[in-house]
């Protein structure tokens, strides 16, 4: 049983992915191998919330404006019930999701101490077994049927974490071949996909990623790639976040590298430029689960309207944009943006972002761009999102300034 008909679909971004029920727990901390753990109060399950890699990043992508959907295998049961319900709250399409009483929905356990900072123990369930046929059998025939009716240049996300290698390489290998941008989430480490998560073979993700567009890994996982990559780089400990993405990008041969490093901020590069995005600062952080998910849905939002950048100036756009998605998701329990708040924090961190709030309702019906970014409307968000750039520099730039006149006076 499958969402979708011989009627195109409208979604302009589709992602093959991590879908899950995060049951939440909150522990006084997190014990180790071999030790006892307590939890924090009496109420053990605190909550049940609706997440995954994808599903998570899809859901920031749609609130920022992006049409988009899931590709995914779920069964008849309680959490796939749960989690389909969620997708049609934050506005993600399930035209591409497969339900079957043959399939076990995904479900994680999080494990949440005071300050924030978790373990996560996941079960992917039938998550774990879309690989390259499945691919071929439940979502090429979706994916081709929308790009021949899309009226502009379709985008595919995907993730090294649950889905295996084989499945992923599949899914960009179709992008690739239908000229659809494609996205990569190198969530775990090469070496954590091959062992721990069993995926595949680090050589496998190493082709994914040859594959892909735009790759985003964490930092543990970028410092993998380079030096299966190159074996002879310096380690990315003796390199700035920014050296580090515009050494991988040039490694991959990609069009631009987004390297996220938790509260230490980020950095984007491409062939020829690269910076440094810094977190937003936040009245309280409540999770940070998920907050890399929204940073990445923030990425995918910024080149859908604005096309993949390509200055150092429309690198710190974009980047500004994901950092805001980010800020907001960290204030929120649980991986998917509230309704009520999520946007609210953005758009006062990233006042651009105002406009895809006020066109989201009809952005799917767009009809006038023959690729990515290059519609009326997203030229003008792309405008706007260039003058909070110039704005938050020019402030940053006279804080630094009263910063050394009040040390001279001194």
């Amino acid at each position: 049983r499958r969402g979708f008909s011989t009627v195109p679909e409208t979604t302009q971004c589709f992602g093959l992915g991590s879908n899950v029920v995060d049951r939440f727990h909150r522990v006084h901390k997190v014990p180790a191998a071999g030790a006892k753990g307590f939890f924090a109060t009496d109420k053990v399950l605190e909550a049940s919330v609706v997440g995954g890699v994808t599903l998570n990043h899809l859901s920031w992508a749609s609130m920022l404006g992006v049409p988009t959907g899931l590709l995914a295998l779920q069964g008849e049961d309680t959490t796939g019930e749960e989690i389909r319900s969620a997708m049609a709250d934050v506005g993600v399409s399930k035209a591409g999701v497969v339900v079957s009483s043959k399939f076990s929905s995904s479900v994680s356990m999080i494990f949440l101490q005071d300050d924030g900072e978790r373990c996560i123990i996941m079960a992917p369930a039938a998550t774990g077994t879309i690989d390259r046929l499945a691919v071929d059998e439940h979502f090429h025939g979706l994916i081709s049927l929308c790009n021949k009716s899309s009226p502009r240049q379709m985008i595919i996300t995907t993730e090294v974490s649950q889905v295996p290698m084989s499945g992923v390489t599949r899914l960009l290998e179709i992008a690739k071949t239908e000229n659809i941008l494609s996205f990569i989430d190198v969530d775990v480490p090469p070496s954590v996909a091959e062992n721990e998560a069993n995926l595949g073979t680090a050589a496998q993700v190493l082709e994914a990623v040859k594959l892909a567009n735009i790759v985003k890994p964490t930092l543990e996982a970028a410092e993998e790639l380079l030096v299966l990559l190159d074996p002879s780089a310096p380690s990315v400990r003796d390199l700035l976040l920014t050296e580090t993405a515009s050494r991988l990008v040039k490694a991959i041969g990609c069009q631009l590298v987004a390297i996220t490093d938790g509260s230490r901020g980020a950095a984007l590069a491409n062939s020829t430029a690269s910076v440094q995005v810094p977190c937003f600062p936040v009245p309280k952080v409540l999770d940070t689960t998920g907050a890399g998910d929204a940073f990445f849905g923030g990425l995918v939002a910024g080149c859908y309207h604005s096309a993949v950048p390509k200055t150092a100036d429309e690198l710190k756009a974009v980047g500004m944009l994901a950092a805001a998605a980010g800020a907001a998701c960290v204030q929120v329990l649980g991986c998917l943006p509230n309704k009520t708040t999520s946007s609210q924090v953005v758009s006062a961190l990233v006042p651009a972002a105002q406009k895809l709030f006020a066109s989201s309702a009809t952005s799917s019906s767009s009809s006038a761009s023959a690729s990515v970014g290059s519609d009326s409307a997203g030229a003008l968000f792309a405008a706007s999102l260039r003058l909070d750039v110039a704005t938050l520099q020019a402030q940053a730039t006279m804080q630094q300034d009263n910063s050394s006149a009040a040390a001279a006076e001194k």
